[in-house]
């Protein structure tokens, strides 16, 4: 997953930290297999679910790295690595007009 982030064109990205999805959350259907979608883990059993379980599970994925990433960036660290993003421009810069 960290490699992830440090793709060009992924630098609105930030790393949580693994204590971050370690807290109770309201968790979505599936929840270790979206984990495991999320870490990009081999989960036993996932070749028994058909096309349709698949795309609950990739759905599910998404929205259980949303909670893990909105619950991280709300953190002392999470705000810290978003306000260094800030000061390195990485979100982009915007021109000041000047008359």
């Amino acid at each position: 997953m960290v490699a992830h982030i440090h793709v060009e064109g992924h630098d609105a990205l930030i790393h949580a930290h693994t204590h971050t999805h370690r807290e109770p959350i309201q968790v979505p259907v599936y929840y270790e297999f979206a984990l495991d979608v999320i870490l990009d883990a081999e989960s036993p059993n996932a070749d028994d679910f058909n096309e349709e379980t698949h795309e609950i599970i990739e759905s599910a994925a998404e929205a259980l790295y949303g909670l893990i990433h909105s619950r991280y960036i709300l953190t002392t660290r999470g705000m810290q690595a978003m306000f260094e993003k800030y000061q390195n421009a990485d979100f982009g810069m915007l021109c000041m007009l000047y008359n």
